[in-house]
């Protein structure tokens, strides 16, 4: 029993404290050339990520007559939302873009995105517009849009001294 124990003692006693220099029974060290090594193979795991999901309530126009219709429809969508209006049926009502009814804005990138709507638009999607806010009405080209933001996701890039406790944790357990 005494045996039993003193085992279980210096066990506990490594798992909770495995960097002292200590009794020494943790088989699965990991050591930090290994972790250097990892980082270094690895370094896309680690990069930053930013994506959005937002939907489009997309209205295209031709010429200055039509963008002013166009402008009216999107000012009665505007006050339809205010008023509590589902923003999704009224994209798949109203929009006249097919990427705005197909719902094909989710979890893209700033490169994702590119050919479809201008620098300006783009800026203010990843940097202005805030999880779950509506924008007013913005002009892309030769479309009006309405943007509901549903979702963004900003990791910044994880340095050595961030990544090196998953790193090490993802080791030991694939060494255990």
């Amino acid at each position: 029993i005494l045996i039993f124990k003193l085992h279980r003692h210096l066990l506990q006693q490594s798992w909770t404290n495995p960097t002292s220099n200590g009794v020494g029974l943790m088989l699965d060290f990991v050591s930090p050339d290994e972790i250097r090594e990892y980082y270094l193979k690895n370094a896309q795991q680690f990069e930053p990520i930013e994506r959005v999901s937002f939907l489009r309530i997309g209205l295209q126009f031709a010429g200055p007559g039509g963008e002013d219709m166009k402008r009216i429809v999107a000012e009665s969508v505007l006050r339809k939302l205010d008023e509590g209006g589902e923003f999704t049926m009224l994209a798949f009502f109203y929009s006249d873009v097919r990427r705005a009814k197909d719902f094909r804005d989710t979890r893209v990138s700033r490169k994702d995105v590119e050919g479809f709507y201008s620098p300006e638009t783009i800026k203010y999607l990843f940097d202005t517009l805030k999880e779950g806010e509506v924008s007013p009405i913005v002009k892309d080209g030769q479309t009006l849009n309405i943007f509901k933001m549903d979702e963004k996701i900003d990791q910044k890039k994880d340095t050595f001294e961030e990544a090196q406790i998953k790193i090490r944790n993802m080791l030991e357990n694939k060494y255990r």
